[in-house]
């Protein structure tokens, strides 16, 4: 376990290298939406549901993601799917129609980045000491931000020089280089500490199978859950139009193509920031962390009204901002919050909880923009429906805490978040002795 811990930095390292290279291009699509638009002459829900179906992918197969590497390994898993991650963005950039986008980058593009970014994080989780788990959730995903923070400007100078479909080539080599210096960390960090903790693991793993079934089922049964998951999927459709459209409604508003690209950048930087503060301070917080979805609610509906009268680019930036410092709320803390909600029992359903509600979102995001763009020619419609959905999450996210409270009095985890801590660890370490007392007949025997 101390080897664990000694290599637990190396692995949120690499858990922020894949997370920067993989979706820091998925998230930078808006910069290519107008290009591909242009070229295969597709309306605006044709177009944006190539990025819908990525990111719902990116979520929905989590689960693929976590069951392949009970069979073959953290190594082999992480390592296979960001190297086909990379084949994926290579033969993007051959399609002949946007038909076979959806196919080669909605599809394949969105599998590889859920089997190749969750379980990274899941390795992050798993080492990482109990204490910290908020700060390195928002640390293993502050990869992915940092990514868009830089390469949405990247991306833009290589496209209008070159073209879509290069940049995709270009983009696809750098995801390789990436994918081989991981697997190299990856595969030493794995080496060294196997020899000290392959006992614990196998222990580990065989009673996180066991829990894992009961909490499945069981946690399905929880009001609670589903009032939790309707939010996730409402707030993710309500992201997917910073995520989709939020360039091509900045050119369409009267800016220019690299004003647009700037503008998802600093929405990326924002986010960043948004990140780092929350990873830093979020464990310190005396109150239940859900309740920091229904303020960055309140905002986020606020903003989306706010953004149609904008009329200067520096009030859109300013916009951009804030609307990055609510995503980084939305992205990095829902894992988190889903552990806090339902507390160590159920810790092997929560990754589940947080990840196939956005997918399902996502994969409806597209439709919100892009009718509105299609049937009334600009987003007016879609950044007042995004405004309602924010504002219903905030419902929602209260209804969830006031649920558990008043009904389900056993499962609320707030009363004494410390103590709660503290009884988590108290659970590892005595775990911890059970091993090492089996192993001391066995190495008393060996000695007479």
């Amino acid at each position: 376990m101390k080897a664990e811990r000694q290599w637990w930095w190396v692995v949120t390292g690499i858990s922020i290298g894949i997370g920067y290279c993989t979706y820091g291009i998925v998230y930078s699509y808006g910069v290519f939406f107008g290009a591909i638009q242009a070229e295969f002459h597709t309306s605006a829900v044709v177009t944006g549901w190539v990025q819908s179906l990525c990111l719902a992918c990116s979520q929905l197969f989590s689960i693929l993601g976590q069951m392949l590497v009970r069979r073959f390994g953290f190594f082999c898993v992480i390592t296979t799917a960001t190297i086909s991650y990379a084949i994926c963005l290579l033969l993007s950039s051959v399609v002949p129609s946007v038909s076979y986008l959806y196919l080669t980058y909605g599809i394949g593009v969105g599998i590889t980045v859920a089997i190749s970014t969750k379980p990274a994080l899941q390795l992050v989780l798993e080492w990482v000491p109990i204490q910290s788990r908020m700060r390195a959730t928002g640390l293993a995903t502050i990869g992915s931000t940092i990514g868009l923070l830089t390469l949405s400007p990247l991306i833009e100078t290589v496209l209008t020089h070159v073209g879509w479909r290069w940049t995709f080539r270009i983009c696809s080599g750098f995801v390789f280089i990436v994918a081989l210096i991981a697997a190299t960390l990856l595969y030493v960090t794995l080496t060294k500490t196997q020899d000290t903790t392959t006992d614990s693991k196998q222990t580990d793993s065989k009673d996180g199978e066991a829990a894992s079934e009961v909490s499945q089922r069981e946690v399905l049964y929880f009001p609670e859950m589903w009032i939790f998951a309707t939010m996730l999927v409402i707030v993710s459709c309500a992201q997917g139009f910073t995520m989709i459209n939020l360039v091509d409604f900045a050119t369409k508003s009267g800016f220019t193509l690299e004003q647009g690209a700037l503008v998802l950048s600093v929405n990326g930087g924002a986010e960043v920031v948004g990140k780092i503060i929350l990873a830093l301070f979020l464990d310190k917080l005396p109150f239940p962390k859900i309740l920091i979805w229904p303020n960055a609610c309140i905002v986020s509906s606020v903003i989306c009204v706010l953004i149609l009268y904008v009329n200067s680019f520096k009030a859109l930036l300013i916009v951009s901002t804030v609307l990055g410092l609510m995503k980084a709320v939305f992205n990095s803390t829902g894992m988190g919050v889903a552990a806090e909600l339902f507390g160590h029992r159920y810790r092997p359903s929560t990754s589940t909880i947080a990840s196939a509600p956005c997918g399902l979102g996502f994969l409806f995001a597209a439709l919100v923009g892009g009718y509105s763009y299609d049937l009334t020619g600009s987003y007016e419609s879609a950044l007042y429906a995004c405004s309602g959905m924010f504002f219903i999450c905030c419902i929602l996210s209260l209804s969830t805490l006031i649920w558990q409270k008043m009904c389900a009095v056993e499962r609320f985890q707030y009363t004494n978040t410390k103590q709660t801590r503290r009884d988590e660890t108290k659970d590892c370490y005595a775990k911890l002795n059970i091993i090492e007392d089996k192993t001391l007949p066995s190495q008393n025997a060996t000695q007479i």
